[in-house]
């Protein structure tokens, strides 16, 4: 059975700076104080996917970073409990994410979601290896959101 835990916990936020890190090759830093997880896991065993929100404005907007393991953790359930923290219980406008252009699954993960591409910033971003790469920025209100 697929859960969701609402806990802080360095654990999850590691889980994220390490698959971006392997995955994307960047470096990210996210700190307890000033974010929030929802970590998905499978019967208590099996973490799968870990979403951060962050760079959070009261009223107007909040950032999503998603670090997934297996594309098992986004069931309608899942998804409704995101994006209903998003709009629905911190009562933001909008919703966005930003995504390297080297992480296609990801582009095409956001596409799928429903959030909208409106902006590639090029070569805005140096990866671990010292190469620029893309910046690809994607936003959602809630009047555009289906999961809700």
């Amino acid at each position: 059975m697929i859960r969701i835990i609402d806990q802080q916990d360095q654990i999850f936020l590691d889980f994220v700076r390490s698959n971006i890190r392997q995955n994307v090759g960047l470096d990210v830093n996210y700190k307890q104080e000033t974010c929030k997880t929802k970590a998905i896991d499978r019967d208590g065993e099996e973490l799968l996917a870990v979403v951060v929100f962050h760079d959070f404005i009261p009223g107007h907007r909040m950032e999503l970073s998603i670090a997934a393991k297996s594309p098992k953790w986004g069931t309608k359930k899942v998804l409704f409990n995101c994006f209903d923290y998003c709009f629905n219980i911190c009562e933001v406008n909008r919703i966005y994410t930003q995504v390297l252009g080297n992480n296609t699954k990801a582009l095409e993960f956001n596409k799928r979601l429903g959030f909208e591409e409106i902006a590639i910033l090029p070569e805005f971003t140096q990866d671990i290896y010292g190469k620029a790469q893309d910046n690809h920025v994607f936003t959602m209100t809630k009047k555009e959101c289906r999961w809700i």
